[in-house]
């Protein structure tokens, strides 16, 4: 609350005037007033005092009395007060409410995207077909498991994975030795006839150094070790006889080109030197200019001989 304080005076007209050292003394009657304003400007309450004093007299306390009695005593103050905390309070419990329920709206959603999140995951874990690789029966039975461990490695379900996972690579391991050993090609070592017949057996010892097979791929890789030397020289000097030959062909061949590019200059050359000896020897040429003659029979011979070089 504010309170606005106003003060008039005005001199009290009397009919006896005291003199002081020959002074008249003036008095006067003053008129104080108070207003009691609220922060939106509606007036609470007001109240006001008059008193007579010397223009030199203070506006005391006991003379202000008056004014405090009457805004103490009218209870608008009070009245103001009780209303504005009601007012406040309200905002207060409107605002905790509003909070309130803010708190409880995010707490749904919260526990919404939770459940969400939790039936996401699981929806997630179902299709990694955990159970598929548990089993093992193929290659590629673990691969969903891995993807999901990768893209899931905080989940309720990863230990689980990462130890259906360690349990399959005994089994994976088997099943790609066995696939490695159908495809190494037994029957070509037994017999090599190129070098490198056995070269599947050689890569399924080196992926599988203890896998079911590695005695039977040891057994056949070192029966045929010798014959594999063997073929790998044959096959050697195989290729550098070839290369040779190739080398000899291109040789030849680049000999042909320049015999083609000398006998192909040479034509040029004989074509070039008919025409200069048809121009020396035709009457349009360069010797038309001579009518006798045996004067043009003498420039054709001289233009043969000097141009035609």
């Amino acid at each position: 609350v504010t309170l606005r304080a106003t003060a008039t005076a005005g001199i009290e007209q009397s009919v006896f005037q005291v003199q002081v050292n020959g002074v008249a003394k003036v008095n006067l009657r003053v008129t104080v007033s108070v207003t009691a304003v609220l922060p939106d400007g509606r007036v609470v309450d007001q109240a006001s005092t008059e008193y007579v004093a010397g223009a030199d007299e203070p506006a005391t306390e006991e003379r202000m009395r008056p004014i405090v009695q009457a805004l103490r005593s009218s209870g608008r103050l009070a009245v103001a007060a009780r209303a504005v905390r009601q007012t406040r309070d309200a905002d207060a419990r409107q605002q905790r409410a509003a909070a309130e329920q803010a708190d409880r709206a995010k707490a749904a959603a919260d526990e919404a995207a939770r459940k969400q999140k939790h039936t996401d995951d699981e929806a997630a874990w179902h299709a990694a077909n955990e159970s598929t690789c548990a089993t093992a029966a193929a290659t590629n039975a673990c691969l969903e498991l891995q993807a999901w461990l990768k893209a899931n490695p905080g989940s309720e379900h990863a230990a689980q994975a990462k130890q259906t996972l360690d349990a399959a690579v005994p089994k994976l391991s088997e099943l790609n030795a066995a696939i490695a050993w159908d495809k190494a090609n037994t029957q070509a070592c037994k017999a090599p006839q190129k070098s490198s017949d056995c070269d599947g057996v050689t890569a399924y010892l080196e992926a599988f150094p203890t896998g079911a097979h590695a005695d039977d791929a040891r057994a056949l890789r070192d029966a045929a070790w010798k014959k594999i030397e063997g073929l790998r020289r044959q096959e050697e000097a195989t290729a550098v006889a070839q290369r040779k030959r190739e080398e000899a062909l291109a040789e030849a061949e680049a000999q042909r080109e320049i015999q083609r590019q000398k006998a192909e200059e040479q034509r040029q050359k004989t074509e070039e030197l008919m025409a200069c000896r048809a121009n020396c020897i035709s009457k349009d040429g360069f010797c038309g200019v001579h009518a006798d003659p045996q004067k043009f029979q003498r420039c054709a011979g001289l233009c043969i001989q000097r141009r035609c070089k």
